[in-house]
C-alpha cells in the first residue's frame, strides 16, 4: 500500500443513517413484464436542516428479472454536519459527489440484508458509477435549491 502523509478533511462528517424505507417483495411473472436485466433505478436529493446540517437521500429500485422475479427498493437518508467554513468541497459539492458515494455501501448492505431469506438468495448490488449517475442530475431542481429560492 502507498501511504500519503497526511489525509485531506473535507470538513463535514456523517451524524446517523437511516433507512426510511426498505421493500422486498416476489412477484408472480405472469402478471407483468421481466427486464432482460436488473432494471435499477437510482434517485438522489438533499435539503438543508439547519445552518450546519443537511441530509442528502438516494433511493434505489429494482425491477423484476427472469433470474430474480422481486422487486426490491429502498431510501436511504444521511445526515451531514458542516465544520467550520470547508475550504476543499462546497456543501453542494459534497451532496452531489461525495455523499451519495458515502451513502451507496449502506444501501447494499441494507438490501442485502433485507433478501438473506430470498428464495433467489443475498441480493448484492454491483459496484455502480456513481460519478455517471449524479451527472443525470439537477442541482436547481434539489430540495435545497428550493430552500434557497424561498429564503
Amino acid at each position: 500500500m502507498i501511504d500519503h502523509p497526511v489525509a485531506t478533511m473535507t470538513g463535514y462528517t456523517l451524524e446517523s443513517v437511516a433507512t426510511i424505507r426498505l421493500h422486498l417483495e416476489i412477484v408472480d411473472p405472469t402478471e407483468g413484464e421481466l427486464a432482460d436485466q436488473t432494471g435499477l433505478r437510482f434517485g438522489w436529493d438533499w435539503r438543508w436542516i439547519d445552518k450546519s446540517v443537511f441530509e442528502v437521500a438516494i433511493t434505489l429500485d429494482l425491477a423484476p428479472t427472469a433470474e430474480r422475479e422481486e422487486v426490491a427498493g429502498l431510501t436511504l437518508v444521511g445526515r451531514f454536519k458542516v465544520h467550520g467554513t470547508p475550504a476543499q468541497v462546497a456543501p453542494e459539492q459534497f451532496a452531489y459527489g461525495h455523499a451519495p458515494a458515502i451513502l451507496f455501501p449502506f444501501a447494499r448492505q441494507a438490501l442485502a440484508s433485507a433478501s438473506l431469506q430470498s428464495p433467489y438468495g443475498t441480493l448484492m448490488l454491483p459496484p455502480l458509477n456513481i460519478v455517471q449517475m449524479m451527472s443525470e442530475f439537477d442541482l436547481t431542481k434539489t430540495q435545497a435549491a428550493m430552500q434557497q429560492q424561498s429564503a
